[in-house]
């Protein structure tokens, strides 16, 4: 048996028919939506016309011939620049992920729309018409990207924001080349040949395509996995830099305090001692002046008084409005650590996204922390610049290393449910709203 013959037994002239097309156009659109609304977090397109603009291109590109490999390569651009522009990612992920939906699709392609399946039907039922074979392996087609969507549903829950270097994508990649030559091959030999040769490079296509998309899952797992680790340990280096100031920060403050006390012996020796009246009465003033740093930093809980004495010089220096109200007598629960992490990384961020507003008198940062009822209550709240990204549930750092930095409000979060309570960060009209809640029995 020739190619043609093979080729005209699986059906192929079906799927050509345009009722067919359009039908199999929309089932892929819907496909590749799905993969990338699960891949992606349920994260809204920014732009809401991109999806349809991309049903349009891709409808196009099926009317139109092509040979095989440019019309997967045509694909992947579309889709790459899809995924670019409507979840703001770096290409060389959006490549990626295109590239693994290109596989599932080429799979699917190569299994029922190339006649393999078609073929082997026609052959187990040869009484089945061709009409009948032809409109089976259609629906099986269609299943199979119904399929599609469903182990995008169970494969979403592992999704993380990876970092792929232009080398890694290079290398996971490569054996799409191989992929796409022998499809190209394949479609390019004479219809007037033997069915052997294509039948054997249709497998041996499909058996790529599969060790291809298996050695991207055990890489990803693998970037997945060392991503965490990389992760854990910036939060733990985050944390002992925070520790390491507050305890700089106690010292200083200490012997500040002892000179402060030091001062207030030598004013009422002053006060008490003989002299002229003037020199008595400006040792009075001097104790009604520095009174006030008797209490400017009284929270109720020791480490909170040194971090806040140090935020408040720090907000002073660069001239923003900064409104503490803390009460920290029901914190003696939680580990200097952890409480140190917390509010040195929220003060951080809300410092940090201040000081980049123009305008100084809009730069104000409120601090709460109080009790409510049976919650102990975080409330960070501060000024920033409108239209901040945010990346899954992580929102964008904007410091130049961002490969060190933008895990401020991950070790955040890790510390609430550490204690059994939760985070939560928004940011709407300019203004930032970091609110971390602690149950009652963070406090047993």
């Amino acid at each position: 048996m020739t190619i043609g013959a093979y080729l005209s037994g699986a059906g192929m002239d079906f799927f050509k028919s345009v009722p067919v097309i359009a039908v199999t156009i929309l089932s892929e659109w819907l496909c590749f939506m799905a993969f990338t609304w699960l891949h992606f977090g349920g994260r809204s397109f920014r732009r809401p016309y991109l999806p349809a603009v991309l049903l349009g291109t891709n409808a196009v590109l099926a009317v139109c011939f092509y040979p095989i490999a440019l019309h997967c390569v045509l694909q992947i651009t579309l889709w790459t620049a899809f995924l670019c522009i409507s979840f703001r990612i770096q290409w060389y992920r959006a490549l990626f992920e295109s590239s693994v939906f290109c596989l599932f699709l080429e799979l699917g392609k190569s299994l029922f729309r190339g006649g393999t399946f078609a073929y082997v039907l026609w052959n187990r039922f040869p009484a089945l018409a061709q009409s009948r074979v032809s409109v089976v392996t259609f629906g099986v087609y269609i299943l199979y990207m119904a399929g599609l969507c469903i182990l995008f549903r169970f494969t979403s829950g592992k999704e993380g924001e990876l970092e792929f270097s232009a080398k890694q994508v290079a290398g996971l990649l490569f054996p799409l080349v191989l992929y796409l030559f022998i499809r190209q091959f394949q479609s390019g030999l004479d219809p007037s040949m033997p069915v052997l040769l294509y039948f054997s490079l249709d497998v041996i296509g499909m058996a790529v395509a599969v060790c291809t998309l298996i050695v991207m899952e055990i890489t990803t797992s693998m970037l997945r996995t060392q991503s965490s680790r990389n992760e854990l340990l910036r939060r733990q280096l985050l944390a002992e830099q925070q520790h390491s100031q507050y305890l700089i920060q106690k010292e200083a403050l200490d012997a500040v305090n002892r000179k402060y006390h030091d001062l207030k012996h030598y004013l009422t020796a002053m006060e008490t001692a003989g002299g002229s009246e003037e020199l008595r009465q400006a040792a009075r003033d001097m104790r009604r002046e520095i009174s006030p740093v008797e209490t400017i930093c009284r929270t109720g809980n020791e480490v909170l008084d040194v971090l806040l004495a140090q935020r408040v010089a720090e907000c002073q220096e660069k001239e923003i409005r900064f409104i503490p109200y803390i009460d920290g007598r029901n914190l003696d629960w939680m580990n200097v650590v952890d409480l140190c992490t917390l509010f040195g990384n929220a003060m951080d961020n809300a410092v940090e996204a201040s000081e980049k507003i123009p305008e100084k008198e809009s730069r104000e940062i409120t601090v709460k922390i109080e009790n409510y009822g049976s919650m102990v209550v975080f409330r960070f709240v501060n000024c920033c610049e409108s239209g901040q990204s945010r990346t899954g549930e992580r929102f964008r750092t904007t410091k130049e290393d961002a490969g060190s930095h933008g895990y401020g409000l991950g070790s955040i979060r890790s510390i609430a449910e550490k204690y059994g309570g939760s985070m939560t960060a928004v940011c709407e009209n300019s203004i930032f709203e970091l609110v971390v809640l602690f149950p009652a029995c963070s406090r047993d």
